[in-house]
């Protein structure tokens, strides 16, 4: 899969094969925007995975509250 500028992958699931992000392209994992809402979601790779210059990786981390 190549994505072109402009172009974003988001959300769960996989790729199976070799995944592109060209310049001005995003790959967004887990997007908590979805189903079901506010949970991690993971996004496989099986193959290899290139970034070129100028494509973004956007990723959310949560850590542990202080209580």
């Amino acid at each position: 899969m190549i994505l072109a500028d402009g172009q974003t992958l988001l959300g769960y699931g996989t790729v199976e094969g070799q995944l592109i992000a060209s310049s001005g392209s995003i790959v967004s994992p887990g997007r908590s925007t979805f189903y079901p809402p506010g949970a991690p979601g993971v996004l496989s790779v099986i193959g290899n995975y290139t970034m070129d210059s100028g494509s973004t990786l956007d990723i959310e981390i949560y850590g542990n509250e202080k209580k």
